[in-house]
């Protein structure tokens, strides 16, 4: 099961420091989908990713 998407973001950030003395915070990439195929027993097979 998916995990809330607050909990997902939380682990995607990074904060650094910038030479000029800034803090950026930056979350990502993310990325979610899905691909779709038949299967040669007719069904489809659906696979998820991200």
């Amino acid at each position: 099961m998916l995990r809330g998407f607050d909990q997902i973001k939380r682990e995607m950030e990074r904060e650094y420091n910038t030479l000029q003395g800034g803090t950026v915070r930056e979350v990502g990439p993310m990325v979610y989908g899905y691909s779709m195929t038949i299967g040669p027993d007719g069904k489809p097979k659906v696979r998820e990713f991200g």
